[in-house]
């Protein structure tokens, strides 16, 4: 029931939604910090994009099969629900400083957390270890968005995110 134009006459689609794309890339350009803070995720992708092996691991290290691939997904799916949440009851961000130590922190908690995971022979210490890590990349996930939310303007901020998002799923 909603009522408006929502196409221009004469334009494709796809130039329209490049444009707009390349309107939030010259934004990040001119802003480091929202460039920085939207690389969080892509950055975690390279570095820990681990999930795939769930799986592997659940059959061929544990010996758990679909029972042990379900915890292990639990458990991060349980982390990056709860990493956010405990990071806010220690500190609620506000200056750039704050949330680069929480990115920093979310990494340091994650490579511990998959470290564990890597190393385990048993089911359960790999899915504490997966845990342990998504308590961390919950909050790279969260509070990076959140910053680049809060230091982008209106016009701008869907373009943005949409940015965000198509270097996550590039690196994946």
């Amino acid at each position: 029931r909603v009522r408006g134009r929502f196409s221009t006459p004469g334009q494709h689609a796809g130039a329209v939604s490049l444009r707009a794309l390349t309107e939030g890339g010259r934004f990040m350009l001119r802003s480091p910090n929202v460039l920085g803070m939207s690389l969080a995720k892509s950055i975690f992708a390279v570095t820990f994009a681990t999930a795939g092996l769930y799986s592997v691991f659940s059959y061929k290290v544990y010996d758990t099969g679909d029972a042990g691939t379900s915890w292990l997904y639990a458990a991060r799916g349980i982390g990056s629900f709860l990493g956010p949440m405990l990071a806010q009851s220690f500190i609620a961000p506000h200056p750039l400083k704050q949330y680069f130590l929480i990115m920093v922190g979310g990494f340091a908690v994650a490579l511990a957390g998959y470290g564990v995971w890597g190393a385990s022979p048993l089911v359960l210490v790999g899915a504490l270890g997966i845990f342990i890590g998504h308590l961390g990349s919950g909050n790279l996930w969260t509070y990076s968005r959140i910053y680049v939310q809060r230091e982008t303007p209106d016009g701008l901020r869907g373009r943005v995110m949409a940015l965000d998002m198509v270097g996550f799923t590039l690196i994946m």
